[in-house]
């Protein structure tokens, strides 16, 4: 039988505890956490609301009424719901 290694498992150095400061990067700042989650929140917000305002605009209900013109007001609901809900992904991942 082959040992592996290095020293016997009772004498190996154990590792120290995971500490606040193990992760010193300026990435980890709770400044840097705390503005993402402002932009992701702001940025998923909008996508929704946009989104709500697409599908009440396909389905209106008797209450509610889009206008025809200005034409551009639709393109930018859904020009911003397509910008923020693309921006969302690297926002999420930079947050986790």
């Amino acid at each position: 039988m082959v040992r592996a290694a290095g020293p016997p498992v009772g004498l190996r150095r154990r590792r120290p505890p995971v500490t606040a400061d193990s992760f010193a990067s300026p990435l980890h700042d709770r400044r840097t956490a705390a503005l993402l989650g402002i932009a992701l929140g702001a940025a998923f917000g909008i996508c929704f609301l946009t989104g709500l305002l697409s599908h009440l605009i396909q389905q209106p209900p008797s209450w509610f009424t889009w206008p025809a013109r200005p034409a551009w007001l639709y393109r930018i609901t859904q020009g911003l719901h397509v910008a923020t809900g693309i921006a969302t992904i690297p926002l999420l991942l930079g947050k986790l």
